[in-house]
Parts: C-alpha cells; sequence; structure tokens
C-alpha cells in the first residue's frame, strides 16, 4: 500500500465547516489500494481528491466516480464539495463513536480530540462516459 501525503494547497479556499483534525484517506481501485494523508479534513477539496485519485491510479484517461458505503451497506456517491463535507462527517462521526482501545490511556499524552478521521472510499471507472469521451475506433 503507498502512502501519499499532501500539504494545504495555496489556490484553494479552507472549508470552515470541517473539523481541524487530520484526514487519512484509503481509497481502493481494481484490487489496488492507495492511502493520502491531509494534515486537516479542512484541506481536502473535493478537486484536489479527485486530482490525487487520478494521479495515483493513473486514471487520466478514464472518466471515474467516488463512492464509499455507508453503515446500511448502501452506497454513497461524492461527486460535489457537499457530499464530499457529508462523508467526512459521516467518517468523523464514526471515529468519535469508536470506543478506545486498552492500549490508549490517558497517560500516553494523546488527545482524543486529534484523532485520525480515517474515509475509505472506492473508485470506479465510468464506463458508459469514458467511451463517450474516449471512444474506441473498430475499423
Amino acid at each position: 500500500m503507498s502512502t501519499y501525503y499532501y500539504s494545504t494547497p495555496s489556490d484553494f479556499t479552507t472549508n470552515k465547516v470541517l473539523p481541524d483534525r487530520p484526514l487519512v484517506v484509503r481509497c481502493a481501485f481494481d484490487q489496488e489500494s492507495k492511502t493520502m494523508s491531509f494534515s486537516s479534513a479542512q484541506n481536502c477539496t473535493y478537486d484536489h481528491l479527485r486530482n490525487k485519485i487520478e494521479q495515483c491510479f493513473s486514471l487520466s484517461t478514464l472518466a471515474f466516480f467516488i463512492e464509499y458505503k455507508d453503515d446500511n451497506g448502501e452506497t454513497c456517491e461524492i461527486t460535489t464539495e457537499d457530499e464530499l463535507t457529508e462523508a467526512i462527517k459521516y467518517f468523523e462521526a464514526a471515529a468519535e463513536e469508536a470506543p478506545l482501545s486498552s492500549a490508549v490511556s490517558i497517560l500516553s499524552g494523546r488527545s482524543f480530540e486529534s484523532k485520525n478521521i480515517t474515509l475509505s472510499v472506492q473508485v470506479q471507472v465510468d464506463y458508459d462516459r469514458t467511451q463517450q469521451t474516449f471512444p474506441f475506433r473498430s475499423e
């Protein structure tokens, strides 16, 4: 599994609605898994995430979408900034509800507030749109 680290891009506005906590995005595509880390969830925009996924999996010639499964097993697509914010908040709530392990103690100095938010997503190729955008020629 590869890990990529990204800091705040200077060309986008920080989303004040998102928590200022580290964000780890685990992406799965075609039996391959990549992990991207953002110093804060506020540094992750939809376009920025999409570009990084495109680079990591070499998807520049393919139409693709990002999705995740909720607790009910329903697939939720992330196609906008608002849907990304909703997904991050969904996974943040799950992280907050997770019980602390016995290995983590108050004496460890680790703050519960600094706990990472881990967003697990699946990348799917939209073959219908890919063929419309990049038609294959048969001669």
